[in-house]
């Protein structure tokens, strides 16, 4: 039989399987092309922004970017050492060269360590503008720093900076060379800034933050905190709130499926069972909530759940609550 099908040809001479094969190949490569739009927005919309997400929970470059020098040097950095004259040197050092480069750099740095411990940002910005006040040369002038920062961030008509950032660090690194020279040793300069600075857990933060591949954005998903050296711990209990948020979602969500699945079965009953005339009015009124704007939408639920609301004024009418007593159904 097969050796019969292997004989048998189509019109143009071309053997019966293979001519079945190839449209079989343009029936699938067509059915393909139509869905194609579909799986292309599936990909932009949800898998590309799901993989970045996952992406963005273990790899974290913003501090070490930032901050090159003072990552290198609590890197090495045991966590219980006393903090050293070196850290507090290249922490100033990262600041001069980072605020050369862009203001921004420097904030990025202290909201990372911010998520880490809380107050980072306000001492990053302390810092930020006592080393502003420093007097250092600068096209043969002594000047503040604050000022020389102001300079290098001059901009164009379309806003981009007239030096390039290669030109801003080298002369950030030239600041940062004249002010060690002039103002070291940094230790009592960063702690007059803020006290907070002699604080050893903001220096283990900070050696956490300068982990590019860490899992403490992970671990704070799930309410524990990913120490300095490697290990993990629960958070304080005025803190455990992701997985009580976690749970109650899965709560509203179940409570939520199972109301939908009582509402609407029913519905979907009547509406299997009615004539074809009736079916299609009754769908048009379950559809029309859809072609409804979600501001009107919130503002018909508030006017119906709100204290002195439509519900509310049925439950008194019908004496399941008092007019003094209302039900609290919205904002709770």
């Amino acid at each position: 039989m097969s050796n019969i099908s292997k004989k048998l040809l189509a019109a143009d001479g071309t053997p019966l399987r293979k001519k079945l094969a190839q449209a079989l190949f343009q029936s699938k490569l067509r059915a393909f092309g139509l869905v194609s739009p579909l799986l292309a927005f599936i990909i932009v919309s949800f898998i590309i922004p799901i993989i970045t997400l996952l992406w963005q929970g273990v790899y974290d470059d913003d501090y070490a970017t930032a901050m090159p020098n003072i990552s290198e040097v609590v890197d090495a950095w045991d966590g219980y050492d006393a903090v050293s004259e070196r850290m507090y040197e290249a922490l100033v050092k990262d600041v001069i060269i980072a605020m050369s480069m862009d203001r921004a750099l420097t904030t990025k740095a202290g909201v990372r360590v911010n998520r880490e411990i809380s107050g980072a940002i306000s001492m990053h910005k302390k810092l930020m503008r006592s080393i502003g006040k420093l007097k250092i040369s600068y096209e043969g002038k002594e000047q503040k720093a604050k000022s020389i920062f102001r300079l290098l961030a001059k901009e164009d008509t379309e806003r981009n900076f007239i030096l390039s950032q290669n030109q801003r660090a080298e002369i950030g690194k030239k600041l940062t060379k004249e002010a060690i020279e002039k103002y070291a040793p940094f230790e009592q300069f960063v702690l007059k800034s803020d006290k907070k600075w002699s604080n050893i857990e903001i220096w283990r933060a900070m050696k956490v933050a300068s982990v590019k591949f860490s899992p403490a954005y992970l671990a704070a998903s799930l309410d524990y905190n990913y120490t300095f050296d490697g290990k993990f711990e629960k958070r304080d209990e005025n803190r455990q709130i992701h997985i009580l948020l976690f749970f109650r979602t899965l709560e509203i969500s179940f409570i939520v499926t199972v109301a939908c699945l009582l509402l609407g079965y029913p519905i979907a009953y009547l509406l299997a069972g009615l004539p074809v005339k009736s079916s299609n009015l009754l769908l048009i009124l379950v559809l029309l909530p859809f072609w409804t704007s979600l501001l009107v939408r919130t503002t018909a639920w508030i006017a119906m759940l709100q204290g002195q609301g439509v519900m509310n004024d049925l439950f008194v009418v019908f004496g399941f609550a008092t007019d003094d007593d209302r039900f609290s159904l919205i904002y709770n």
